[in-house]
């Protein structure tokens, strides 16, 4: 969005709009950022907690004691089939994820992130501002590179000693 001299007129604040939109590679960055680095301190955790069940000989998926739910994750488990089970497949945990596209859940969030930062750029912006966004995605990009890996990976079903934790 480019700049301009259109404002957003509320009760009590004028926003400009290109303003708003020059901020938005931080905030997606920091939002990104701290996503990922959520996923991945879940990997310790999970480990722990699956040594735990497996030494009392119960089977847990992370989903059935996390009571922290957000959006996301309650989108993942949307249906359109009104028939099916209540509960998972018994399918052993190894297996259940196979080709299940919702490992992908959190991967296209973070692709949207980065394409909004880097569609924040426009024609005619100053070499700061370029440097600014391209920098804010690249972040994103980097970071974001393990999270896809190991969505692909638990998509096919293969490095899974690798990808689990």
């Amino acid at each position: 969005m480019r700049p301009s001299d259109m404002t957003v007129d509320f009760p009590l604040v004028k926003l400009n709009p290109a303003g708003l939109w020059a901020l938005t590679p931080a905030v997606l960055t920091v939002l990104s950022l701290s996503l990922i680095g959520s996923l991945n301190i879940m990997g310790p955790v999970w480990k722990r907690l699956s040594d735990s069940t497996d030494r009392l000989e119960q089977k847990v998926f992370f989903t059935d004691l996390d009571v922290n739910k957000n959006v996301i994750d309650y989108l993942v488990y949307l249906r359109i089939r009104p028939e099916g089970p209540v509960e998972p497949t018994k399918a052993p945990i190894e297996t259940s994820r196979k080709w299940s596209l919702y490992v992908f859940s959190y991967p296209l969030l973070l692709l949207f992130s980065i394409a909004s930062t880097f569609l924040a750029d426009y024609k005619g912006a100053p070499t700061s501002f370029r440097l600014y966004v391209y920098g804010c995605g690249v972040l994103q990009v980097l970071f974001s590179v393990r999270i896809w890996y190991r969505a692909f990976c638990r998509f096919l079903g293969i490095r899974r000693a690798q990808t689990e934790i």
